[in-house]
């Protein structure tokens, strides 16, 4: 089954199931056989849906460059769990120089080279062929001079992204939070299941984080669910010695913009655990943390600050659906929108 391309974008998702769980739960029963949802963003090789698993963004090489030729080479900015990316040890931050032996670097932005070469490993899934390696040589912008080879085995063995029952990352260390409050839990579940992402570098200026020399991109754990409002992202990150908690209400479109061009849009439910308009061009992003406290407001698009009083309905808004409209609803993720009638209030 093909499924339209989206440059440079691997994502996967799958329709949530409405049935309500008590949050936590383990869910044992057999399932029926889960359904694909046809969006652009997906690639569908039979039943299920098989994903590398990573997003990359295309960043300037200033060692692979020479005079007025530019060069610049894909980054790994998101990495998905339980894909052959996340298994094979693929990290946020990872520069991918060599794919197969081939150099990744383009001219331009769009990123050809890595485009062709992602194509060509595409199409092996695509006719059928198992076993497959797809070995990577990456530079870590954690530590310099840290290079080493990255081998996915595709397609992905189980537990996979999108597998009949949700476990919980294998090659994650499972975090505890260790500050109260009524997000705890929450955060929790989003660190121990959620998407590895670098945090874009507006929302780190906006909310004024912090980076430095050892953590020159601030790194988060993220999870996206979307209801009849639009869309809500739960960013969470432990990286400066605290939880912080980036909760986001996203504007619903219908035509999201995604990399500056039109993206169609045919989400079909509404209870879609997704990354899809990972780059949101508008909503409002707040700065919290487990205690639940309000601590600053930006707008996306503009960038701006918003006061605290302008910007608390909203935030009151978005704690009401994190904390009384999120469970498990679904044996295949960890986190989903209830149904309203079972909703407690």
């Amino acid at each position: 089954m093909r499924i339209q391309r989206l440059s440079f974008v691997i994502w996967a998702v799958l329709l949530l199931s409405a049935a309500p769980h008590v949050l936590g739960d383990t869910a044992n029963k057999p399932v029926a056989k889960e359904k694909t949802v046809e969006l652009p963003a997906l690639r569908v090789v039979g039943d299920p849906v098989e994903d590398f698993g990573f997003r990359v963004s295309p960043v300037f090489d200033s060692s692979r460059s020479s005079g007025l030729l530019r060069t610049f080479t894909p980054v790994v900015d998101m990495v998905l769990p339980n894909t052959a990316a996340s298994k094979a040890g693929l990290r946020p931050g990872d520069r991918i120089v060599l794919a197969d032996n081939m150099p990744t670097g383009s001219h331009s932005r769009a990123l050809r080279e890595w485009q062709r070469l992602q194509k060509k490993k595409w199409a092996e899934i695509e006719s059928g062929a198992t076993g497959i390696l797809w070995t990577l040589v990456v530079e870590s912008v954690w530590a310099k001079g840290d290079t080493r080879f990255v081998r996915l085995e595709l397609p992905t063995a189980a537990p996979h992204w999108g597998a009949t029952i949700w476990q919980t990352p294998p090659d994650r260390k499972p975090v505890r939070v260790p500050e109260p409050g009524p997000l705890a839990t929450r955060a929790e579940e989003i660190l121990n299941n959620g998407i590895w992402m670098i945090l874009r570098e507006t929302y780190q200026k906006g909310f004024d984080l912090p980076t430095d020399a050892a953590n020159p991109s601030f790194l988060c754990f993220q999870w996206t669910l979307w209801d009849e409002r639009g869309g809500h992202r739960m960013w969470v990150s432990r990286q400066r010695g605290r939880t912080d908690i980036i909760i986001e209400a996203i504007v619903r479109s219908n035509n999201q913009s995604v990399f500056g061009g039109t993206t169609p849009s045919r989400t079909p439910d509404q209870t879609l655990a997704s990354v899809v308009t990972t780059l949101a061009t508008s909503g409002v992003a707040y700065l919290t943390s487990p205690s639940g406290r309000l601590e600053k407001a930006v707008k996306l698009g503009q960038e701006t600050e918003l006061p605290i009083d302008a910007a608390t309905a909203g935030f009151h808004a978005e704690m009401d659906f994190w904390l009384n409209q999120v469970g498990k609803t679904s044996p295949l993720w960890p986190l989903g929108v209830i149904e309203p009638a079972t909703v407690r209030r």
